[in-house]
């Protein structure tokens, strides 16, 4: 089980209580090393609620080629877009090409949406 909290912050001098609301994580994408369809390479580092709404979201940090970056994206986008690769996957990228290469291709890719 999963569970999601409500950030609150505390002042001085008062109580901070914390919400918390089961998540059913089946409908979440497993941890794990994807490939979005542009061909950047991201780790889902877990999953979170939306404040405003509840809807879900995926969080995940983008690894490869361009620097280190925290996302996160609504859960609807997710299956569209990203495909599970895992370690071994991610290891084939980047020997397969330079990070400039990569960098250049992604780049290119997004400009033809």
């Amino acid at each position: 089980e999963t569970y999601a909290g409500h950030h609150v912050h505390a002042h001085a001098g008062t109580t901070t209580r914390l919400k918390f609301q089961r998540m059913n994580s089946s409908e979440f994408p497993a941890q794990g090393i994807y490939r979005h369809k542009y061909g950047g390479i991201y780790e889902v580092t877990g999953n979170c609620r939306y404040s405003t709404d509840g809807s879900p979201l995926v969080c995940y940090r983008h690894v490869w080629p361009f620097e280190p970056s925290d996302w996160a994206r609504p859960l609807e986008e997710w299956g569209s877009r990203f495909s599970f690769i895992g370690a071994a996957g991610l290891a084939e990228a980047q020997s397969a090409e330079t990070r400039e290469a990569a960098q250049a291709r992604i780049t290119a890719s997004r400009s033809l949406r």
